[in-house]
């Protein structure tokens, strides 16, 4: 059975996937936020004023809690794609179909799934020898 999907196909290129890392105020994260601030204004000045996004904080919560946020779309407009591999989900992140289903829904295939839109998820297990890997 097909998964009913309710978003207009206009809409797939705003689904993302995301994490959003916190350092609880530790001195070294704090640091790093400042670092990756000051990278930004380093590109700011390189480009074509407003051609480069502003830096926002990505995060909602706390203004004097620094938090990163990473994000990543599920899928890229066919017309940007020009010579990228359409590539299958990952296992585990589209266990129902869904999202293979919003590509091939189009026949026009206006948006596709590729490298660029995967994240590989990696976990930390416990060997026989009680090491961490």
């Amino acid at each position: 059975m097909t998964p009913k999907i309710r978003i207009p196909a206009q809409r797939y290129r705003f689904l993302r996937q995301g994490v959003v890392l916190t350092g609880l105020q530790t001195p070294t994260f704090t640091k790093a936020v400042a670092a990756i601030q000051d990278i930004h204004c380093h590109f700011d000045r390189e480009f074509e004023e407003g051609t480069l996004e502003e830096y926002t904080r990505d995060a909602e919560g706390p203004e004097e809690v620094d938090q990163l946020g990473m994000w990543n779309r599920y899928f890229t407009p066919a017309h940007e794609a020009k010579d990228m591999q359409v590539m299958p989900f990952l296992p585990g992140v589209d266990t129902a179909g869904v999202l293979r289903s919003m590509a091939q829904e189009d026949s026009n295939w206006m948006y596709i799934h590729t490298e660029d839109n995967q994240v590989h998820y990696y976990t930390t297990c416990q060997d026989t020898a009680g090491d961490i890997r």
